[in-house]
C-alpha cells in the first residue's frame, strides 16, 4: 500500500514534493509511536505482532521521507526480509 502511494505520487508529479516528504515524516513518526505504545501493553502475542507491523510501517515511511533515489530498492528488500521473519514467527507461534 505504501509503495503504491509513493509510485502514484511520483507518477503524477515526477518527483516527491516537499509536502509529501513532510507528510511521510509525520505519519512515520506517528506510526512508530502508536505501534510502540500499543505493543507495550499487549498480552496476546498475535496482537503484539500486529502492533509491531504498524511500527515497521513507520520505519518504511521514514525511509521515504528521505527523498533519496535508492529508496525503492531498500524498502523492497526491507519488506521482503521482514515478511519472511514475520511469517516464520507467526508459524512458530501458531504451532505452540
Amino acid at each position: 500500500m505504501i509503495i503504491t502511494l509513493i509510485k502514484l505520487n511520483t507518477s503524477i508529479f515526477g518527483y516527491l514534493t516537499e509536502e509529501f516528504l513532510k507528510l511521510y515524516l509525520i505519519l512515520g513518526i506517528f506510526s512508530i509511536f502508536i505501534g510502540g505504545l500499543g505493543a507495550l501493553f499487549e498480552d496476546k502475542i498475535n496482537r503484539f505482532l500486529t502492533f509491531s507491523s504498524i511500527n515497521q510501517i513507520g520505519f518504511i515511511l521514514l525511509n521515504f521521507s528521505n527523498s533519496s533515489t535508492k529508496n525503492d530498492s531498500t524498502v523492497l528488500i526491507y519488506v521482503l526480509f521482514y515478511l519472511a521473519a514475520l511469517t516464520s514467527l507467526m508459524r512458530t507461534v501458531q504451532s505452540l
